[in-house]
């Protein structure tokens, strides 16, 4: 552990032995979904799991899904729980073959995609198992965004690289185009998990069923994964202080620092505490917006 106690040991412990459960979870090559892959298997196995290696000789279906060009192919009966945590940090502007710009395809589109073209076998998994989840990977950086809200423009097919504030830094911390669009899907991840929400609870008056399933956000906080490796903007503080930071939390293959688990009294907290959602994350428009576009 790093020099922050995060009380993942004592979470870990509560956790049920899900053998038998599938679970389906994006970004798994490293860092926090590698680490939630890696959980949920030491809980149904009687050998702890501590490499990616050991993880080929399992019980393990391994599919290889890039989030910038959408396909969806998965073979299972059912599904437990959907993790959509792969995303990409600050990248360059790129439009992708879809003609969407990277970041929002890979951090949103693709997993709102997944989810509705999995969301038969989550349906099932419900029915199964009692119960089922939805959980997005959002971000406290839900809150940076310039204009205080989702902004139509991000979630559009555009034309050609170069728009949307181009790979200009700004003077700043986490200033300029790169950071505003990972901003958006960060908000966008946020802003779905309350619209499919409000889907399941409308529906469940038709389907009972409905109720058991969950649509949830985590917010993992500050880890020293692999995605803090291309960044090439951002100054002193995000290249010398935050890797600071974050090298006292814990290393990128455990991932298991204080916010992972959602302190209530910062970094030193061992309990959870939900988040409070903002106006602009519950707003009708931003529902309805990103709903239309996604």
């Amino acid at each position: 552990m790093g020099l922050f106690q995060s009380g993942y040991e004592k979470f870990e412990k509560r956790l049920p032995n899900d053998a038998g459960k599938v679970f389906v979870i994006t970004g798994t090559t490293s860092g926090i979904g590698f680490i939630a892959a890696e959980t949920v298997l030491n809980k149904s196995l009687s050998e702890s799991v501590e490499s990616f290696e050991k993880l080929k000789g399992l019980n393990v279906t391994y599919k290889i899904l890039h989030l910038s060009a959408i396909k969806v192919t998965l073979g299972c009966k059912a599904i437990y729980c959907l993790s959509n945590n792969a995303e990409i940090l600050a990248a360059d502007v790129t439009i992708t073959e879809d003609e969407n710009e990277i970041q929002m395809q890979t951090n949103h589109l693709s997993h709102f995609l997944l989810t509705n073209e999995l969301f038969p076998l989550i349906f099932a998994g419900s029915k199964e198992h009692g119960d089922a989840r939805i959980v997005q990977h959002s971000s406290a950086a839900r809150h940076m965004t310039p204009k205080n809200g989702s902004e139509e423009t991000y979630f559009l097919k555009k034309e050609r690289d170069g728009l949307l504030g181009g790979n200009d830094g700004d003077t700043g911390l986490m200033k300029g185009g790169r950071w505003y669009r990972y901003f958006q899907t960060k908000l966008a991840a946020s802003v779905s998990m309350r619209c499919l929400h409000d889907k399941l609870v409308a529906a469940s008056e038709r389907n009972e069923a409905c109720k058991n399933v969950t649509s949830l956000r985590a917010h993992p906080g500050v880890a020293r994964t692999s995605i803090w490796d291309d960044l090439h903007e951002g100054g002193f503080i995000v290249h010398k202080i935050i890797p600071l930071f974050i090298r006292m939390m814990d290393s990128k293959e455990n991932v298991k620092c204080g916010t992972l688990y959602g302190p209530r009294r910062g970094l030193m907290g061992k309990t959870a505490n939900p988040n409070r959602p903002t106006a602009y994350e519950i707003s009708p428009e931003a529902k309805v917006m990103l709903w239309r576009t996604s």
